[in-house]
């Protein structure tokens, strides 16, 4: 193949040039009016170029008021013209020449110059009409077992081969990729994948960054289908979407996200100011927290939170809460509790088998579990002994942003107030061994945790 290619041999379908004196090339255009030849060079159907036609004009801004132009260095695909004709077995094949030979093309057929040839010289560039059609056309197929589903480039993602591998192919349906051994052609061409990239076709590589929210519109549009088969799956290409987005400002964000809701489910929110989003900018056991009072919290790690806060207030002005301005307030009996409890936690007569508990499953629980001799555990140990607990009718916590209240009192079973040191316990909860010891193990570093 290499010595056929060697004395001019090409593998696959060759552009055929059109050169400007093969048909009406020249034109008389304005400023105000400017469109290119009425009739079709070869190559072109006649509605092709008629819509071409119109999607090009005053598409360019040509440097004299008038003139006689030509346009040049027009290329056309054998058959492209009868398109629209063939039956499904010859689009399936004409599909699959044009992959295997764009890689090849000469570069440069994306284009076409128009050049003003009486009097002073004005130089143009327009896309060509075969990449215009092919941007256009639903000539890519996919074969299921439903049949042969149609579609531009734009419509079907470049998911990497190795992404598909391995029955992996169903993770992605909902961003309609291409078959995997249509995508191990353009792995294996980087100017094949280039081709159709500037043909429409998004690329999945949410690993390099970038200011566009291609990825995270199509996510977002995918939840109103029936392709999201693991929504935990689906997270993590919305968690990964977001780390791969660098927006240049304001303007590239998209304007719907995606967020939490009662479920594993994601769900779309437009933030506006009196519906905000909020964004997890604090600790992962504070945004648990945070969704337990039912608040649109955007689906993204606590670390791009960090990093993309300022630029999410700049999109979205007066919308976006940010959790790290978020305060919990404990609640008993209805007063927020400020001071610590008089009676320690190892001495209360009711409770006195929590504490054990709580460093039993400290040290030994798990695979991970490390014993009672780390450094770890003797914190625990400490924490343990100074803390305090109060027993009340109601334990509450409430949400502030300021002084103004975000959401609704919760009422809680149990929780660690850090501040005060205090493990504070609904009265009727004293024997709950779960709420009591998941409260505890929020910690003295945790902020209000909620359990």
């Amino acid at each position: 193949l290499d010595l056929l290619r060697l004395v001019g041999v090409f593998d696959g379908l060759r552009l055929l040039p059109i050169p400007p004196g093969e048909w009406a090339s020249q034109f008389d255009a304005s400023k105000g009016d400017f469109k290119l030849p009425k009739d079709a060079p070869t190559g072109f159907s006649a509605e092709d170029w008629r819509a071409y036609r119109e999607a090009t004009r005053n598409a360019v801004s040509p440097a004299y008021k008038s003139g006689t132009y030509e346009v040049r260095g027009l290329h056309a695909v054998p058959g492209l013209e009868q398109h629209a004709s063939f039956d499904e077995g010859t689009r399936l094949a004409f599909m699959d020449v044009v992959f295997r030979s764009a890689g090849e093309w000469q570069r440069g057929w994306e284009e076409v110059t128009i050049e003003r040839v009486v009097g002073n010289a004005d130089t143009l560039k327009l896309p060509s009409p075969l990449a215009w059609k092919l941007r256009q056309c639903e000539w890519i197929g996919v074969e299921s077992d439903d049949g042969v589903t149609w579609g531009r480039p734009a419509d079907r993602w470049h998911v990497p081969a190795h992404d598909l591998a391995g029955g992996r192919a169903w993770q992605f349906l909902h961003l309609r990729p291409l078959p995997a051994r249509l995508a191990n052609l353009l792995d294996l061409q980087p100017r094949l994948a280039a081709a159709m990239q500037r043909l429409g076709m998004p690329h999945f590589d949410p690993e390099t960054k970038s200011p566009s929210s291609r990825l995270l519109d199509a996510l977002a549009e995918a939840t109103s289908g029936k392709h999201i088969r693991n929504w935990d799956i689906f997270l993590g290409q919305v968690r990964a979407a977001w780390r791969g987005f660098e927006p240049a400002g304001a303007g590239d964000f998209p304007r719907r996200l995606l967020i939490h809701g009662d479920s594993a489910q994601l769900s779309l929110h437009t933030p506006e100011p009196d519906h905000p989003a909020y964004l997890p900018d604090s600790a992962k056991s504070f945004i648990a927290a945070l969704r337990r009072f039912q608040l649109p919290v955007i689906a993204i790690e606590s670390t791009d939170a960090i990093r993309l806060a300022e630029r999410f207030t700049n999109a979205f002005p007066g919308a976006i809460v940010r959790a790290s301005s978020l305060q919990p307030i404990p609640l008993v009996n209805g007063t927020a509790w400020t001071e610590p409890a008089s009676e320690r936690l190892q001495d209360h007569e009711q409770l006195e088998w929590l504490v054990p508990l709580v460093l039993t499953l400290a040290a030994f629980f798990g695979p991970q579990a490390q014993g009672a001799s780390t450094e770890a555990f003797r914190r625990h140990l400490k924490a343990l002994r100074e803390a305090r607990v109060a027993i009340a009718e109601t334990i509450e916590t409430a949400l502030f942003d300021g002084d103004r209240p975000v959401a609704q009192r919760m009422a809680v079973a149990a929780l660690w107030h850090s501040e005060t040191k205090t493990l504070l316990v609904r009265d009727r909860s004293t024997t709950e061994a779960a709420a009591l010891s998941e409260a505890l193990h929020a910690g003295p570093t945790a902020i209000g945790q909620l359990q």
